[in-house]
């Protein structure tokens, strides 16, 4: 493999040369020979490579505007992760009824299934515990199930939010 390295000099911020260039990515790509991955640039491509060049002050403020940036969408994205369990975790505990919802005041309330509320029934041939006041009923008892049926992108569209659509392979 060749490697060819820019070692730059004190006039400009290295972090600034990298950002341009990453920002330059499908460029380069493009000068090397092509998307295909087999491309590659050569080191009379890299020394005749154009980069505009702000000042060492501009340069610095963006970088450190840029890596600001990054450094808040990690932290969003490392929040929405953990929403992301929390809500599988809260989704398994409400859907089963073993940790219970009500409003109070204006206030949603979350409280733990007592061990005296459950009853047990049989689902899809599958005997299983829900709460004592919960019911189990079958799925056409309460929609309207049918099949054939081509539903458009412009109807969902239109309805978004009104008609929830399930769709299966039979």
């Amino acid at each position: 493999q060749s490697v060819g390295a820019i070692l730059p000099d004190n006039s400009f911020n290295s972090d600034y040369l990298f950002l341009n260039l990453l920002n330059r990515y499908k460029d380069l790509r493009i000068l090397s020979g092509g998307d295909n991955g087999r491309g590659g640039l050569n080191l009379e491509m890299i020394k005749n490579l154009d980069v505009m060049l702000p000042s060492k002050q501009e340069q610095t403020a963006i970088v450190s505007l840029l890596l600001s940036q990054d450094s808040i969408i990690e932290k969003i994205k490392k929040l929405i992760s953990i929403l992301e369990k929390r809500n599988e975790f809260m989704t398994e505990k409400l859907v089963s009824g073993h940790i219970r919802i009500k409003e109070e005041d204006k206030k949603t309330i979350f409280y733990e299934n007592s061990a005296n509320n459950w009853k047990t029934v049989t689902i899809n041939g599958e005997r299983t515990a829900i709460p004592c006041d919960w019911k189990k009923e079958t799925i056409s008892k309460i929609f309207n199930v049918s099949r054939g049926k081509v539903i458009s992108k412009e109807f969902i569209d239109k309805n978004k939010g009104i008609y929830p659509v399930y769709s299966s392979a039979t």
